[in-house]
């Protein structure tokens, strides 16, 4: 699938799937389009191209978002200490959205930086529903211990591109060094063969102008 914004592409994928029980950690610096990815996987948003096929229904847990409290299962209100409070926090508006989603019991679970206005305390509760959900998870958080606690695999989006690694967000910042330090030796390899090719031009052509440098006679 493909998303650009005007002329600007935010992403392109090639191949990407989410099978039961997966925990996908999706990351990219900010305004890659790490949330349209996941607006576009919840079937909100449309990919410019490509062929997406749901097989399961999905719920999601959006940034910032209201739900309305009568969607919520008693279930998940008394897991999540839910309080009837007319004017509630961002802590609690956080729990009711990450409430509501869990209420449908959707076998996909998507989730966009739902630690915000969180605690301590409501960050390892989330952190340990979301490693026991019974279906699969994709998350959208800057919270590097959610991502090393609760994933097994990271799409990265870099450069428009988004890129697959195995293992959790650690592992993936393991890999990422040890690309760059590829990418360093091998434009080191590369400067010094370039050096030693433009010394060898220099010296070939020094030593053609004295050969074809006419002889004086005294």
């Amino acid at each position: 699938i493909s998303k650009s914004i005007g002329t600007r592409l935010l992403f392109s994928g090639d191949h990407l799937e989410v099978h039961e029980g997966d925990r996908i950690g999706l990351v990219g610096v900010n305004g890659a389009g790490k949330s349209t990815l996941l607006s576009i996987l919840a079937g909100e948003t449309t990919a410019d191209s490509g062929l997406i096929e749901r097989f399961s229904a999905s719920a999601i847990i959006h940034q910032n978002s209201t739900s309305e409290e009568d969607m919520i299962s008693a279930k998940w209100r008394k897991r999540l200490n839910l309080k009837n409070e007319i004017n509630k926090s961002g802590g609690q508006q956080t729990r009711l959205a990450i409430a509501a989603a869990l209420s449908q019991e959707t076998p996909l679970l998507l989730a966009d930086e739902p630690t915000t206005n969180l605690d301590l305390e409501g960050i390892l509760l989330l952190e340990e529903i979301l490693q026991t959900y019974n279906g699969a998870v994709v998350l959208i958080s800057h919270d590097r211990r959610l991502l090393d606690s609760v994933c097994t695999t990271i799409w990265a989006i870099e450069n428009g591109n988004i890129r697959c690694f195995n293992g959790n967000y650690s592992a993936y910042l393991a890999q990422k060094t040890l690309e760059w330090r590829h990418a360093c030796d091998e434009y080191r390899h590369y400067t010094t063969e370039k050096q030693r090719l433009t010394t060898a031009v220099r010296q070939t052509k020094q030593h053609a102008q004295k050969i074809a440098r006419p002889k004086h006679l005294s």
